[in-house]
């Protein structure tokens, strides 16, 4: 793991948990940027377009978290090609079932 498990959203460490096998690896959100998100990435790889693949987690309001798998990409921005917005327990089911039926 890149980030200490302190530095992660708690949903983030739950992932890791579960799915951490699959991730290459992990940044933490900035602590002092409420829009800053974990990153987990699916894949790291040094194309001329490309850096990867990554799972972002970044909390809402109300006890709800906002997952989202975009394609990290080094010229015009991070396309979103998922994503899912509930409770912990809501996303943690939804991205096991995406990551599944990604396979």
């Amino acid at each position: 793991m890149d980030e200490p498990k302190s530095s992660l959203y708690p949903v983030t460490v739950h992932l890791i948990e579960i799915h951490g096998a699959l991730f290459k690896r992990i940044g933490a959100h900035e602590a002092d940027d409420p829009d800053s998100e974990d990153e987990l990435l699916l894949s790291v790889v040094d194309e001329d377009l490309t850096e990867g693949d990554l799972i972002g987690v970044k909390p809402l309001s109300g006890g709800r978290w906002l997952l989202s798998h975009d394609l990290a990409n080094k010229f015009g921005g991070w396309p979103t090609v998922w994503d899912c917005a509930g409770t912990e327990s809501e996303v943690t089911g939804a991205l096991a079932t995406y990551l599944m039926n990604k396979r």
